[in-house]
């Protein structure tokens, strides 16, 4: 009778002790599932946005994924799988500039580029930014002393001088030098003399400055500038201050890429 009364708690805790472990091995298949569900997302987002993503990390900032988006036709973008209501653009009213919650439309319009319907994104208020996340405050942020309502070209042995912060900033293109003009060449963007771009298989170098001040709220210049080509492909680089590395003005922190030439 002892042996029995013995033998049935040890049972009982065999028992207890088994179904823990089934509940257990049950719950990590559910988050090794799970995980892999994000994992799977996670891959399926890198590839429609390849194009709009880069991860930036550096000595003084966390790391981060920058996406962006400015309003244009895109060919191979599709816009409407990244923006949402979470994203924040840079809006221009006067000659002032804000950083708001997100105001868009999203459209299909016919382009003669591809012979067929494009994405396009409209900014409802005179928006040149929209961006999924940025380390500032909604409100005022403020600009160089630049009237951004005209083109602002930039151009090899040409230098877009302007003052922020208290500080004088030269803009510049330098050309990479060619016997024959016939083929394609590299270009450096410098800001007061440090590289901070460069751009490569460039046929003519006609770029613009779309905005240039203080976008991620740290007081410091930062820079958007549209590199497109004249082949057709549209590429527009966003630059912080708050990534640069030591010995850095800026830093760039994502890229637009819609290729359409043939």
């Amino acid at each position: 009778m002892r042996i029995a009364l013995l033998i049935f708690p040890l049972l009982v805790f065999s028992l207890l002790f088994s179904c823990s472990d089934m509940k257990s091995a049950k719950s990590d298949h559910e988050t090794s599932v799970f995980a892999k569900d994000n994992a799977d997302s996670m891959e399926t987002d890198t590839m429609e946005s390849n194009r709009n993503h880069l991860h930036v990390s550096s000595q003084n900032s966390k790391s981060l994924n920058y996406k962006f988006l400015v309003p244009a036709h895109y060919h191979y973008i599709n816009p409407g799988r990244m923006i949402d209501s979470s994203w924040v653009e840079i809006y221009q009213k006067g000659k002032k500039f804000y950083c708001a919650k997100a105001q868009y439309t999203l459209k299909r319009r016919w382009s003669d580029y591809i012979g067929d319907t494009a994405n396009v994104l409209y900014g409802k208020r005179k928006a040149f930014l929209f961006v999924n996340h940025l380390p500032t405050k909604l409100g005022e942020i403020e600009a160089a002393n630049l009237n951004f309502d005209e083109y602002i070209t930039l151009r090899p042995n040409e230098v877009c001088s302007f003052m922020f912060g208290g500080k004088r900033y030269n803009l510049e293109i330098k050309k990479e030098k060619k016997k024959d003009d016939s083929v394609p060449f590299t270009c450096f963007t410098l800001l007061n003399g440090k590289q901070i771009a460069k751009r490569t298989k460039v046929f003519e170098a006609a770029f613009e400055l779309l905005f240039a001040g203080d976008i991620d709220g740290d007081g410091k210049l930062d820079l958007v500038i549209d590199f497109r080509s004249d082949t057709g492909e549209f590429k527009v680089v966003l630059f912080l201050s708050s990534c640069a590395l030591p010995g850095q003005s800026v830093r760039q922190v994502g890229e637009i890429d819609d290729q359409y030439d043939c």
